[in-house]
């Protein structure tokens, strides 16, 4: 079960010592797929994102998932406009999950000037 995917990063991350200010730090993700996420695996996977100990011995804690994912408004408005939405593999049935509302988050970077690149992995 810990030979691989985020079970394996949190064998190892339990390994590791981090300063104390990371304690609770967000956990914000981004995936090329919505399918297959669901509240079980989100927690699971939150816990392993948050595996370690801080310098002082204490639990990091798990921080606030966020999953960053554009809008209409941040597709319509991106250097490729409409075009980039190709990029989006996600069905809309996926994307309206209840459960995943209260992980929603914007790519924001004004201040890189970076707001009109979309900031996803899947390539067209």
């Amino acid at each position: 079960m810990k030979k691989w995917g985020h079970m394996k990063l949190r064998s190892v991350l339990e390994e590791c010592v981090f300063e104390k200010q990371f304690c609770k730090s967000p956990l914000i993700y981004q995936f090329s797929s919505l399918g297959s996420l669901d509240e079980k695996w989100m927690s699971e996977f939150a816990c392993s994102l948050s595996a370690g100990k801080a310098d002082d011995g204490s639990q990091l804690g798990i921080g606030k998932p966020l999953i960053v994912w554009p809008t209409v408004e941040d597709v319509r408005c991106s250097i490729e406009g409409y075009a980039a939405g190709s990029c989006i593999p996600s069905p809309q049935k996926n994307v309206e999950k209840d459960f995943l509302r209260k992980y929603w988050s914007r790519w924001k970077a004004d201040h890189v000037g970076r707001w009109y690149a979309l900031p996803f992995p899947a390539a067209t």
